[in-house]
Parts: structure tokens; sequence; C-alpha cells
């Protein structure tokens, strides 16, 4: 329990660059994200985390298939690189991701793409891992 209420407020301070205040992260016009990760993120456990999608309006919305999720570490260089792939469990209205690694400190994205109503969606919100555990937050590193 307090490591989850660490990552609220670790989470709450440092949120998407896009956001409005119905949803954490605005992938389309239509659709947004909402991420809540189970433990502290850092290099040395699984990083899971639940995913649901909702409206413009905060509606929780049924995707057309599951969601496509992958992890991708911006380096210094400009290139980039991928890690294990992630394993997706539909929880109802939720998704359930596992096999979260994050392998390395410093800038990561989590590229989220989907379907709804037929219309494709896709966003890539920058999330900065840290040595210290509780400083790791959305957004870019600074």
């Amino acid at each position: 329990m307090k490591y989850f209420l660490i990552m609220l407020v670790v989470m709450s301070g440092d949120l998407y660059a896009k956001t409005n205040s119905n949803c954490q992260l605005v992938l389309n016009n239509e659709v947004c994200a909402n991420i809540t990760f189970k433990n502290l993120i850092n290099r040395k456990t699984d990083a899971e985390f639940e995913i649901f999608f909702t409206d413009s309006n905060g509606e929780t919305i049924a995707l057309d298939k599951l969601p496509q999720i992958k992890l991708w570490m911006i380096m210094k260089g400009g290139h980039g690189h991928g890690s294990d792939e992630v394993k997706i469990k539909k929880n109802g209205e939720k998704f359930h991701v596992s096999n979260v690694w994050f392998l390395m400190l410093g800038k990561w994205q989590i590229k989220i793409s989907g379907e709804y109503k037929g219309k494709r969606f896709a966003g890539e919100p920058d999330i900065c891992i840290r040595k210290d555990s509780t400083k790791t937050a959305f957004g870019a590193c600074k």
C-alpha cells in the first residue's frame, strides 16, 4: 500500500504533456489511456501495470481488440531500442500488462496503439527511469 501511494504522488506530479481533465493521456480525439502501476518502477523488477481506455468524456470504452504496447528507450545519440515483449491480459474493461522491464536508467516511452470503433489510435508517453525509484515519473528526464 505504501508503494502504491508513493506512485500516485509521483504520477500526479508530472503527467504527460498531452492531457485534459478527463484522462491521463490523449491518444486521439476519441480515446484516452489511463495507467496505474502496481509497484514502484525500477530496473530490477517487473513494472507491471493496468491500463484502461476512456472516451473524451471520461467514460470507459471497450476496444475492438487487445491494445498493442511496447517499451522503447530513447538513447542520447538519437537511436533507440526496445525491451522484452510485454504480456497483455484482458481483465474486464482493463488490461493487465506484465513483463514490463525498463532495463536501463533514462528516457523510455510506452508505445500504445489500438483500435476503437474501427479507427486506429496511438500514443507514446515518456517515462523517466531514475536510480531512486521514488523519483521515476512520467515525462521527459530533466
